[in-house]
């Protein structure tokens, strides 16, 4: 009888625990933010847009550094880019992007400022994919 009423109880627990996190832990777990210098922002969530958030953190890891500075306007990126966490409140990723002749040019702040940025060439299908989020939520 102790048994029943112990697993009855360690039950109550988790069930308890698991209708509080459903009712108030609705937040996404990240965000994606990319806005372009002529349009407005778009916002990608791993709840509503998993793949989207996935192919973009692919796209940022396989990125190859770039020797020196890049010949580009800091100050004018072409997209600019912000991935975050909401839960904490915290910035994770923040870049921008320039496309040039030479391909596209991602740059990634390694200061307090963006005096200070590290710069990164991407391929051409993840240039032809970051120009599509963009696009594609332009013509919604």
């Amino acid at each position: 009888m102790r048994i029943i009423i112990g697993m009855c109880v360690v039950g109550l627990i988790f069930f308890g625990g698991m209708i509080v996190g459903v009712k108030y832990v609705d937040r996404p777990s990240y965000q994606l933010y990319i806005q372009g210098n002529v349009s407005e922002g778009v916002v990608f969530t791993d709840e509503n847009d998993q793949e989207k958030v996935d192919t973009f953190l692919d796209l940022y890891l396989h990125k190859d550094p770039i020797e020196g500075a890049a010949s580009v306007d800091v100050g004018n990126p072409d997209l600019s880019i912000l991935f975050t966490s909401p839960g904490r409140s915290i910035d994770l990723i923040e870049s921008r992007v320039w496309f040039t002749d030479q391909g596209a040019v991602l740059g990634e702040r390694i200061g307090e400022t963006w005096r200070h940025v590290q710069f990164f060439s991407i391929t051409n299908s993840s240039e032809d994919y970051l120009r599509s989020l963009i696009n594609e939520r332009e013509e919604e």
